[in-house]
This record gives structure tokens, C-alpha cells and sequence, in this order.
């Protein structure tokens, strides 16, 4: 019998094992046809067939899923053309209905109380409508997205400058320093800010404020930061 036939499958009958190992040689045919490298994955030596097999079953999807760009997998008749051209009450209904949809299909929007209605809108259709994403039909896991490092007028105080003290790889991106400044003003716990002040060397932090824009219809369910 082959050597690849793993001994710690003990709780499946020999016929079943050698129906995974079969199964495991044409995953691993499949996705060496589909990408064009040989697959080579020495870690899943210690995992049984059928363990293996699902992360192969997996892989294969991911590899053969398409690309699309997320407005191309909307309901289109909640997209609009325009951003500047319409009214205050059109943007906020349009916002609230393209969230509504995004949410119908997983998406997550974080941190975004800090952004007037028209400010999150126009991020969303520039930014988040033209990103590209897999589409794995049978995979409902959600996709976030961080509003953190986009600004309003009304955050705290100018950007800040990049700490000349720190160079190199160490030196942060202005959308770090962003992200970071928004989230320590509108969305940080006070044990929070306290310990990032404490590793950051006591640096002074931002004045905490309440963020101006709560929506009740877009729910938060994670802290990215």
C-alpha cells in the first residue's frame, strides 16, 4: 500500500480511507490543472485525507471562483449614477438603500459614524463599488470594510504629521495615522486608549468625542483595530 496512506485516520474503515486518498489525488490534479504549479502542501502530511480534503475542496472553489467588482454583484437598481447632483435627502436615502444591500450580501461597514451621509456614500460608490472580490456563491462569510481612515471636517483637530522621530519601515502612512487618530477619537474604549498611550511611549492622545452621524440601520459587529 502507498506510503501517503496516513495511520491516524483510525476512526474511518479502510475503505473509506481509500476512498479520501482517491479523492485527494484528483483534488490535488484539479488544482495543479487550474493554476499550473504542482501542489505542494508539506504541513498537511500530519492531517487525515478527509481533513485535507475539505481544504482541497476549498482551495479548488477560491481557485475557479470569479472576479467581479462588488457593484457588478449588486442589485443595480440600488445604485445611482451621481453623487453631487442630488439633494441631501436623496443621498441619504440612497445610502441607506445600497446598505441595505451591501448587507444582503455580507458586506460589513465599520467605523462610519465619523462620515456624513453624502462623505460615506461618495467613499462608497469611488472606493468600495469598483473593488474587485471573489464571488464563492456557497461562502457566506462577511467582508469588512474599515471607514476608519477616511475623514470628515469634524474630526478632532488638523491630520496629524507623520512622527519624525520614526523612519523607514517604521515610519506610518498618512492613512495609518488617519485610521488611527479616527479611531482613537470616535471609537476607542477608554481601556483602550490607555493602553494604546501606554505602547505608544505616553504619546498625547486625541480629545474623545461622540461621533456625529450613529445610523441605526448600520450595525457594527466587530472591532478591527
Amino acid at each position: 500500500m502507498d506510503d501517503r496512506f496516513r495511520r491516524n485516520e483510525t476512526c474511518e474503515s479502510n475503505s473509506e480511507i481509500v476512498d479520501a486518498f482517491l479523492e485527494n489525488v484528483i483534488l490535488r490534479e484539479k488544482i495543479s490543472d487550474l493554476t499550473g504549479d504542482e501542489y505542494n502542501l508539506p504541513f498537511a502530511s500530519s492531517w487525515s485525507y478527509s481533513f485535507e480534503n475539505k481544504y482541497l475542496r476549498d482551495m479548488y472553489e477560491w481557485d475557479r471562483a470569479p472576479v467581479m467588482t462588488v457593484a457588478e454583484c449588486l442589485d443595480h437598481d440600488a445604485l445611482l449614477a451621481s453623487v453631487s447632483a442630488q439633494s441631501d435627502e436623496e443621498i441619504s436615502a440612497a445610502l441607506k438603500r445600497l446598505v441595505e444591500e451591501l448587507h444582503r450580501l455580507n458586506h460589513s461597514l465599520l467605523y462610519v459614524a465619523h462620515l456624513s451621509d453624502r462623505r460615506l456614500y461618495s467613499i462608497i460608490v469611488r472606493h468600495i463599488l469598483p473593488a474587485e472580490i471573489k464571488v464563492l456563491p456557497n461562502v457566506h462569510s462577511p467582508i469588512y470594510w474599515n471607514f476608519c481612515s477616511f475623514n470628515e471636517g469634524v474630526c478632532a483637530g488638523a491630520e496629524p504629521e507623520p512622527d519624525p522621530s520614526r523612519s523607514g519601515s517604521e515610519c506610518e502612512s498618512q492613512e495609518e495615522i488617519m485610521s488611527e487618530l479616527n479611531w482613537l477619537t470616535y471609537y476607542a474604549q477608554d481601556s483602550q486608549r490607555e493602553l494604546w498611550q501606554s505602547a505608544c511611549s505616553n504619546r498625547t492622545l486625541p480629545q474623545k468625542r461622540v461621533a456625529p452621524y450613529p445610523r441605526a440601520y448600520i450595525t457594527e459587529t466587530a472591532d478591527f483595530h
